[in-house]
């Protein structure tokens, strides 16, 4: 039965540490002070691609294949209310039509965990897909405790983090599993006291209580330990009670700095370790974060040497800091040792930066710590590209990433992870309600990315005009992105092509409809996998012959494509020219390609490609792309300017598709429209901005 009350809490206060220390226990020795467990966490609903319930009866009685659900309680007719068709295929075996394919999108076939998503998805819809769990391999006592139990400890855990999202306290306990009395293995348990409804399945739910004991709703302390006696400073956030949530376990505790405040925090905790704290250019290192350093670290614990841009702390542990101009510049630190890495505004860092300073990551076994790397970073920027892409596209919000990477020297695998957590100027306790306003009333794109987080849009983003959106993806409305069909073999193909060898390398094919409209329909991007804007170092004979294998479609329908190039690669002036060593007939070979020269004139270009990304009246653009061509549509879009030449493109950036794409539209330039049609903009009831 549903609970309905839980017993009074008493009034707390706020006590000093001696007052605890004093009165850490009562006359008969039980605990005297306490935290209260907080209320459930609450979160926004979130549009899921199953039902938390019904995938809460999968994690625990189905086939980690998908295939089957086993139920003796009749739970089988929950999918068929929900609209599958169950079929029973033993006695209390069934088969779910549909179910496998959702599962498969999810992830999880083979893999039971709860998904980020449903860990962070609304009150009811947690405690549905915690009911789920509970009716199938979870259990009540008859004094009213609940229990989830099961050998897969991932699943466990989970669980564990749903009962206390939900405002309940439990821990996970390992034990033997048994069989016949011979152990098996390992199984993992959770208990709790459930003070929301914990199961719908009715023989389970009746044994909940109405009523419990209040030390149910508080967490207890049971010792207090002397440490050194230290300086410390509490920051507080901008709230009645200077309360946040900490870690899984959700407890109520007070507010620290990001980056400068947790580089403290690590080097106070672990004697001898470094932390290092990275900027752009000095200029940015001294106006920001060693001036919040130095207002924030007390001198108490940390000694600032100015000459050497560095806090000494009490432990022996130091806070350096230091900056990467210039590309070139990470090399200056090959031979120094880091356990804590930090990089402030980390989308203005190339990726080779922020890969190399990784490899600087050691810590000794004596140190007994696990070297980490935190970053902050706002949208925008040279870097855009490759940080949306490691950490804002890597999952669901809040998610945590995993990737095993094997040794082949240890033998070994290890467990990598990385985790995004978006903060929105609202969050931070610090910012005051003028600079907000302020934040208000810049441009949409500054606004956008400063004020709500948005990673789609960004001040100094170059191509403001490109539309990617998945509705139109069929219909080719109002999106510069589409999905494959197959082209008309009448319709010219071109290609563009951007030579590069310690830089990538890009190559894409297009077609064009009668209506004069390009179609990117396959690329090449000569990217090493996973480092961004680094080449293949592919020889100009190489890139030739893989250009012409990628190529066996268009050579069987004897199309013929017409190539323009980097005025570049026709260079002489050191001997043979990239075209040429690409030509067929070089040295002697069969094969190779032969390219026009493009023209090479970067704002007009720009302008070309500006035209082609215009909407006419109808919602149709002069330029399309195939959402399989996955570097163009992770480089074209974050495209930042030119801080030099304000009408140009930032070239440190990863513009290499854009430049062949630049190539292709100079070599069919379309006319200037004379009025932009205005763009359509779907109704949205919540935007403010909307003036149509």
């Amino acid at each position: 039965m549903m609970p309905t009350k839980t017993s009074d809490a008493p009034i707390g206060s706020v006590k000093t540490a001696d007052e605890i220390v004093a009165t850490l226990t009562t006359k008969t020795g039980r605990a005297n002070h306490a935290i209260p467990v907080t209320q459930p966490l609450q979160l926004p609903a979130r549009d899921l691609p199953l039902d938390p319930y019904l995938l809460g009866l999968w994690l625990g009685d189905g086939s980690s294949t998908g295939e089957s659900f086993t139920s003796a309680d009749g739970l089988e007719q929950r999918f068929a209310e929900a609209g599958f068709k169950v079929k029973q295929y033993a006695k209390y075996t069934y088969g779910i039509n549909g179910l496998c394919t959702i599962l498969r999108g999810m992830g999880l076939v083979h893999n039971k965990r709860v998904p980020e998503e449903y860990k962070w998805a609304s009150v009811e819809q947690r405690l549905a897909l915690l009911q789920g769990l509970m009716d199938t391999d979870g259990n009540c006592n008859k004094n009213g405790s609940c229990e989830f139990t099961g050998i897969n400890r991932q699943l466990v855990e989970d669980a564990a983090f749903l009962v206390r999202s939900l405002g309940m306290k439990c821990a996970v306990t390992e034990g033997d599993a048994k069989l016949n009395g011979r152990v098996t293995g390992k199984k993992y348990r959770i208990k709790f006291f459930a003070t929301l409804p914990a199961f719908r399945l009715e023989r389970k739910a009746e044994r909940q209580h109405a009523e419990y004991r209040r030390t149910t709703r508080f967490r207890y302390l049971k010792r207090v330990e002397r440490v050194q006696n230290v300086t410390m400073r509490c920051i507080g956030i901008d709230s009645a009670d200077h309360l946040y949530l900490a870690g899984e376990s959700f407890i109520p505790t007070h507010n620290t700095k990001a980056l400068i405040m947790d580089a403290l925090f690590r080097c106070l905790k672990s004697p001898g370790t470094t932390a290092c704290i990275f900027r752009r250019s000095y200029g940015e290192l001294e106006d920001t974060d060693i001036k919040e350093a130095q207002a924030s670290y007390p001198e108490e614990l940390a000694k600032y040497n100015a000459g050497r841009h560095e806090f000494k702390l009490v432990n022996g542990s130091k806070i350096i800091f230091r900056h990467c101009e210039n590309e070139a510049d990470r090399f200056k630190y090959s031979g120094i040792e880091i356990q804590f890495l930090y990089f402030d505004e980390l989308t203005s860092f190339e990726q080779t930066i922020y890969d190399f300073l990784k490899t600087r990551l050691r810590a000794k076994k004596s140190l007994g710590v696990v070297p980490i790397i935190r970053s902050a970073s706002n949208p925008g920027n040279i870097g855009h590209s490759w940080v949306k892409k490691m950490f804002v596209d890597a999952g669901p919000y809040m998610s945590i990433q995993k990737q095993e990477i094997y040794s082949e020297t240890l033998h070994k695998t290890k467990t990598v992870r990385t985790q995004y957590i978006p903060a929105l100027a609202m969050e931070n306790p610090f910012i005051t309600e003028d600079y907000i306003f302020e934040l208000e009333q810049k441009p949409e794109a500054l606004r956008r990315a400063l004020l709500n987080g948005d990673w789609d849009s960004f001040e100094g983003q170059v191509f403001k005009e490109f539309t990617d959106d998945p509705k139109h993806y069929k219909d080719k409305l109002w999106t510069h992105v589409i999905d494959p069909f197959p082209i008309p073999l009448d319709w010219p193909r071109y290609f563009g092509f951007d030579h590069g060898y310690s830089k990538p390398f890009s190559c894409g094919w297009y077609a064009m409809d009668p209506r004069g409209c390009l179609y990117l329909y396959k690329e090449w991007a000569g990217v090493k996998p996973k480092q961004a804007n680094v080449g293949l170092e592919l020889t100009p004979v190489q890139i030739a012959d893989g250009i012409l294998e990628r190529e066996q479609d268009e050579i069987k329908d004897n199309l013929r494509i017409l190539r323009v190039a980097d005025p570049a690669i026709f260079d002489k002036s050191r001997g043979d020219s990239v075209a040429d060593q690409m030509a067929p007939g070089y040295l002697g070979r069969k094969n190779g390609v032969l390219f026009s020269k493009g023209d090479h004139a970067r704002i007009a270009g720009k302008m070309q490609v500006h035209e082609r990304l215009r909407f006419d009246e109808q919602g149709r653009p002069l330029f399309q792309v195939f959402n399989t061509c996955k570097n163009f549509l992770r480089t074209f879009p974050t495209l930042p300017y030119s801080q030099k030449k304000p009408e140009d493109i930032d070239t440190d950036a990863e513009d290499h598709d854009y430049d062949q794409f630049r190539y292709v539209c100079m070599d069919h330039p379309v006319a200037a429209t004379k009025k932009p049609p205005k763009v359509y903009k779907p109704f949205d009831p919540f935007d403010t901005d909307d003036d149509r």
